[in-house]
């Protein structure tokens, strides 16, 4: 198992996902055994480091349950950048769209609901997730939504930063949503749209939240 990468403190103990710009392990903290999960960027945009820590600040500012925000952002020898958070012991998304295939629209409503309210509030903040999509979204033990990895596919290079845009943020979510109701999976890389397809961009997440809510 490689360990050269693994930054001090922590134990690699298996890896969850790989794909050409990152790849995904569950670890162990030294300290207090907690079980945390490393995002290796294996070969991240220039700054990546600085402006995954600026977001991680962000969103650990905004203390809301339907966030999870990195504990720390360190960079290895052979300049890969490693992000860590905490483990959530419930599912993800496509775990539980393999296993029902697709959610009732109340239940799509409960999870699109706080995701907008939470991409809006990125969003008022200068901020973009990048890649909103079905890997990215976990479930607390108690049911609740939580979005993963904020900013981390713009940080590896996996979305080109012009197209990372709060109305790309929407179109994404919209096509979480298509995709929890039994719609095909989306393209994982979709080219920004044209700021005139979506009026008011700025503040759309919100506005989907209302809607939602009416």
């Amino acid at each position: 198992m490689p360990t050269s990468w693994c930054p001090p403190g922590h134990l690699l103990e298996a890896r969850l996902a790989a794909g050409p710009g990152a790849e995904t392990w569950l670890g162990r903290r030294r300290t207090d055994g907690a079980t945390v999960v490393l995002k290796r960027l294996l070969a991240p945009a220039p700054g990546a480091r600085e402006r995954l820590r600026r977001d991680a600040a962000v969103v650990a500012a905004l203390v809301d349950p339907h966030l999870l925000a990195p504990y720390d952002v360190q960079s290895t020898d052979s300049g890969d950048v490693v992000v860590l958070r905490q483990h959530l012991a419930g599912e993800a998304l496509p775990d539980v769209l393999r296993r029902r295939a697709r959610l009732a629209p109340p239940e799509v409503v409960t999870l699109l609901v706080p995701l907008a309210r939470v991409v809006a509030a990125l969003h008022q903040r200068g901020m973009v997730h990048g890649r909103i999509a079905a890997g990215n979204v976990l479930f607390r033990p108690d049911g609740r939504p939580v979005l993963t990895d904020v900013g981390a596919a713009v940080a590896a290079g996996d979305v080109d930063a012009d197209s990372a845009t709060p109305a790309a943020d929407v179109v994404a979510l919209a096509a979480l949503g298509l995709r929890a109701l039994g719609g095909p999976e989306p393209d994982p890389t979709p080219a920004g749209p044209a700021p005139a397809a979506v009026p008011a961009a700025t503040e759309p997440a919100a506005s989907m939240g209302a809607g939602l809510l009416a």
